[in-house]
């Protein structure tokens, strides 16, 4: 049955027909309040990035919870952000309480007890949520992952693992070129699952579909990338009608930038990629890129 799917193909042409426009009464409210949870104190550049990226793409409103170390670094160099240490958070649904999407995992580290702090915290939450997990809380889920169930109530749910995530994800029972079966994994998570590879595949688990995206180059595999990504798609969920809408044209618009720079760059580096997305966003809302 694997030979008769068929991956639809994310195309410029699909992303600039659906790519919204802003009114002009529109104010920041309009556009969601991001939560990025990541960024230990080995890891700051993570959630940095993708704090970056997450404001550049448009968030109306983008919260940091890090490791206090990271504070002074993501405060001077992006402060448009909202930062809150962690080690300080005595109520984490309280955090969680006004934001519209949660993205985990950038940075985050393996230890187990305070993601399952977090992810206690979010139950009473989940179906107001989207939640989006990446890098280390995916591998933290697949250890806990009959604790998590509940996250497929999720208003919407996203996981973005590159191809050694994704195996220790289905535990190495699924390989990656098998369509059905992880698109079968998708759907009975209630998920939508980014795939991340060369080139991207997205399984929209909720509506039975495969999207392969046609953008994307060498210039791209560089460490940073993905948590990148991750900004991308958590900025764009407030911007579009559907969960679904915004991750196919956030994966995207990542590597459509990408390429943009690749013409002239051997190396795609992630903060340049975000520091151009604006521009790319309005070329494609005015559709003449």
């Amino acid at each position: 049955m694997e030979g008769h799917l068929v991956s639809r193909k994310i195309t410029l042409q699909e992303v600039q027909a659906h790519w919204p426009s802003r009114e002009k009464d529109v104010y920041k409210g309009n556009f969601g309040h991001v939560l990025l949870i990541g960024g230990n104190e080995r890891m700051g550049g993570a959630i940095q990035l993708a704090a970056n990226a997450c404001i550049l793409s448009g968030a109306g409103l983008t919260t940091v919870a890090t490791a206090g170390s990271n504070l002074p670094a993501i405060h001077s160099v992006r402060p448009e952000a909202m930062v809150v240490a962690w080690e300080a958070i005595e109520d984490w649904r309280e955090l969680m309480a006004n934001k519209d999407t949660l993205a985990i995992g950038p940075g985050l580290g393996g230890e187990p007890s305070s993601f399952i702090a977090i992810m206690k915290a979010l139950q009473p939450l989940i179906q107001e949520k989207v939640v989006l997990l990446d890098a280390d809380a995916l591998t933290l889920y697949s250890q806990f992952e009959d604790e998590l169930a509940f996250l497929s109530e999720a208003k919407g749910l996203i996981f973005t693992p590159h191809v050694g995530e994704w195996r220790r994800l289905c535990q190495e029972k699924i390989a990656p070129t098998d369509k059905e079966k992880v698109l079968d994994y998708a759907q009975n998570k209630h998920l939508t699952l980014v795939l991340k590879g060369a080139p991207s595949q997205v399984f929209l688990g909720r509506q039975g579909l495969i999207y392969e995206n046609t953008r994307g180059n060498p210039g791209m595999a560089i460490g940073g990338m993905g948590d990148t990504l991750t900004g991308i798609l958590a900025g764009l969920v407030g911007q579009f009608q559907s969960v679904d809408s915004a991750i196919l044209s956030g994966v995207f618009l990542h590597s459509y930038a990408a390429d943009l720079i690749y013409q002239k760059d051997y190396v795609v580096i992630p903060s340049r990629l975000a520091a151009s997305l604006p521009e790319v966003m309005k070329n494609l809302e005015g559709k003449n890129v």
